[in-house]
């Protein structure tokens, strides 16, 4: 496999920098990742029963409907 020519695409590298701001959440302090994984998880248990239901439905989409 060759690799990916960027300049047929017309395309740049990113440079250092812009990759990492990219990346994000390397330098927030470990209690801000902590407030947003709180939220994640305060949600998923709010909406639990859609999120089981979407589960199922998506696990079962190849079998018939009854």
């Amino acid at each position: 496999m060759e690799p990916i020519n960027l300049k047929h695409y017309r395309l740049q590298e990113l440079s250092s920098q812009e990759n990492e701001s990219i990346n994000g959440g390397a330098n927030l302090p470990k209690w801000i990742k902590g407030l947003g994984w709180g939220a994640v998880l305060k949600d998923a248990f709010d909406h639990w029963e859609d999120i089981k239901k979407g589960f199922k439905e998506g696990w079962d989409i190849d079998k018939p409907h009854k």
